[in-house]
């Protein structure tokens, strides 16, 4: 377990902008930085970076966060791999303390899959450099395609030997787990290496841990696919990756450029020649995700496949895709025959760049460029070609774009622009129907979800909202202001009040986060240990960490102006920041009455099963009970200047 004085430190030594900075692209507005949201599809960013509250922020989708929580969103990690993630970045010693059994196992297993790959990549790499096999084959291969050492190096590229069971036996000799090795695909059900004979290309996500692998065979026939690629785990969505772009990240966003190439060897070759902007899809076509991941470091994309017929079927579906998010689309055919690594052997690499800058087209002169002479003058032909030319401006989200493109197919195709124009005003009729009618399945499928989760009856009538409210702000105070004095009077701190008041009161919110939160607060104090607001802000329970950072803002607050411009001064009522005491003392109130209600409803229940069995001693006494509970009811709604009805 890592030590709390280690967690503050990594928590005071993290800086928002350059966490999130390492995955996305932010661009300075006033105070804050701004970004595409990396957790959800958007077309304008709303992602706000706050450096002076080191927080981040979604106008969007609403997610927001501190470092911690970032990192554990985005990279899909746990609390504690989270604070190991700032650690290692930070240079922060984590030295932990013993750690409970069940925390140990909880890290194992989350750690076992990556460690596997990990075991595996080195496998593969000895098998390439250290063994007379793996040079003669292997190496000889990625020798003959022109491969540098320090690009071997760099991909991590390896060998898997063609016996069948070489990775397995070293797996039992060094005590790997071979069931965890099947999940991953590594070995089959029938218990051999899923690769074998072929050349090793890992897997890195984005923050550079192995998730899968890429093999090439080295002979192909029939029954032998050219490629193969790991089979999907908790670890590894091949929709979500693309192939070096751990690598090339940071290049993409110096040169604010992506390079969206076919394959391993592709991209491997064109770093090797100095385009590190290079990045490829493992073994699918190009996915809605991963076209995100491309939008967060640069809004300029250039597509090169093969010039041949399943390459310009592959750049039409890709480049949709990224038309739709918005970005700035070229596509580049490379002579026939050509693909880039060929290119770059008969040319060198200040060609290829030079070829890229002139020939690169956007996709209306793509589009026109595939198509034949007699299929341009087929008054039938063209209709089909003008209709395919709308519905790919139709998923252009920028209006600009979409006249610009619209009048040019208009140009290219000789056809009146107001004809393009009312075509395309019903492709987007069309295609917004079809997003409402997406979000209408989503948000009905949402509420499926949510009435299957909600508990029967036990009307815990506080588990609602609006009833919740006057108990969260008594937290809120006790983690913003719980240090300070309650009065001049009592001569106690506001946190010592709170927890003398609320102890008997929040026993009925039983099983809820206010109850986890209060109990936790008591704890570390009885400790010793600190409840800074920060550790709530990061806490590892996701749910009173979103509650902690939605108490940051007040939501409004008085503008300097009064003071700074007009020398005007609040004489009679405190700022908003300054009213916590008045705010706890109603809000104690309040809690106190929904106790009573909540005693009150169950008192009521019982009464009548009383009266339907008949119990009348038992009755006589829970009446009294409950005309006692209606008075303090009607004693407190006199407080709080309420109108109550007796139960």
């Amino acid at each position: 377990m890592i030590p709390n004085k280690t967690i503050e430190e990594i928590f005071q030594k993290a800086r928002i902008e350059e966490v999130v900075g390492d995955f996305l692209v932010l661009k300075k507005r006033g105070v804050n930085l701004l970004g595409h949201c990396p957790f959800h599809n958007e077309k304008t960013p709303s992602f706000t970076v706050s450096p002076t509250k080191n927080i981040f922020k979604c106008f969007g989708c609403g997610k927001s966060g501190t470092s911690v929580g970032f990192i554990m969103e985005h990279e899909n990690m746990s609390y504690v791999e989270a604070l190991h993630y700032l650690a290692r970045k930070y240079n922060v010693l984590i030295e932990e303390v013993e750690k409970k059994p069940e925390q140990i196992e909880e890290d194992r297993q989350k750690e076992s899959l990556i460690l596997i790959n990990e075991f595996a990549m080195k496998h593969f790499q000895y098998n390439l450099m250290e063994t007379q096999f793996g040079r003669d084959a292997g190496l000889s291969y990625f020798t003959s395609r022109g491969f540098h050492q320090g690009t071997i190096d760099k991909f991590g590229l390896g060998f898997a030997f063609p016996d069948g069971h070489n990775l397995q036996n070293e797996a039992k000799v060094k005590a790997y787990n071979i069931d965890l090795m099947k999940q991953l695909g590594l070995i089959t059900e029938h218990n051999r290496d899923f690769f074998t004979n072929r050349v090793m290309f890992p897997i890195f996500n984005l923050s550079g841990r192995i998730v899968g692998f890429g093999g090439r065979a080295l002979t192909t026939n029939d029954k032998t696919p050219k490629y193969l690629n790991s089979s999907e785990s908790i670890i590894y969505n091949k929709s979500n990756i693309l192939y070096g772009f751990f690598q090339g990240k940071n290049a993409i966003r110096k040169e604010d450029h992506c390079l969206l190439v076919e394959g391993y060897i592709d991209v491997t070759t064109l770093h090797q020649a100095g385009i590190e902007i290079a990045v490829a899809s493992s073994g699918t076509s190009l996915t809605l995700e991963q076209a995100l991941l491309i939008k967060r470091f640069t809004d300029n994309v250039t597509i090169l496949y093969d010039g041949d017929q399943a390459g310009i079927k592959a750049s039409l579906r890709a480049l949709d895709i990224l038309l739709e998010q918005n970005l700035n689309v070229k596509i580049a055919v490379l002579p026939n025959e050509e693909d880039p690594d060929s290119y770059l052997k008969a040319h060198g690499s200040q060609a290829l760049t030079d070829y890229l800058a002139t020939n690169s087209m956007d996709f209306v002169q793509f589009k026109l460029s595939i198509i034949s002479d007699v299929e341009k003058n087929d008054p039938i032909k063209k209709v089909t070609i003008a209709q395919d030319m709308i519905q790919s401006i139709a998923r252009i989200p920028d209006m600009l774009k979409r006249d610009i493109f619209a009048a040019e197919t208009s140009k290219v195709l000789d056809i009146r622009e107001e004809v393009i124009f009312a075509e395309l005003a019903k492709a987007l009729k069309k295609h917004a129907d079809q997003q409402r009618l997406e979000e209408i399945r989503d948000q009905r499928q949402k509420d499926r979800d949510q009435s299957n989760n909600t508990p029967p009856h036990v009307e815990n009538l506080l588990e609602k909202s609006d009833q919740n409210m006057p108990l969260e702000a008594i937290l809120k105070i006790l983690l913003l202001h719980g240090d300070k004095e309650y009065d001049d009077v009592s001569n106690k701190l506001i946190k010592e009040i709170i927890i003398q008041d609320l102890d008997d009161e929040i026993s009925c919110f039983d099983q809820s986060i206010y109850l986890s939160l209060f109990n936790e607060y008591k704890e570390r104090l009885d400790a010793g240990i600190s409840n800074s607001f920060e550790y709530y802000i990061n806490h590892p329970n996701q749910e009173i960490r979103k509650m902690a950072l939605s108490w940051i803002d007040s939501g409004y607050e008085f503008s300097h102006n009064w003071i700074d411009k007009y020398n005007h001064h609040l004489q009679y009522q405190k700022a908003i920041e300054e009213n916590y005491i008045n705010e706890y003392q109603q809000s104690l109130l309040l809690v106190k009455m929904q106790t009573l209600n909540i005693t009150a409803e169950a008192n009521k229940q019982i009464i009548n099963e009383m009266i339907s069995n008949k119990d009348e001693e038992g009755l006589t006494k829970l009446l009294y009970i409950q005309i006692s509970i209606n008075k303090k009811r009607m004693e407190l709604a006199q407080q709080l200047g309420m109108v109550i009805i007796p139960k």
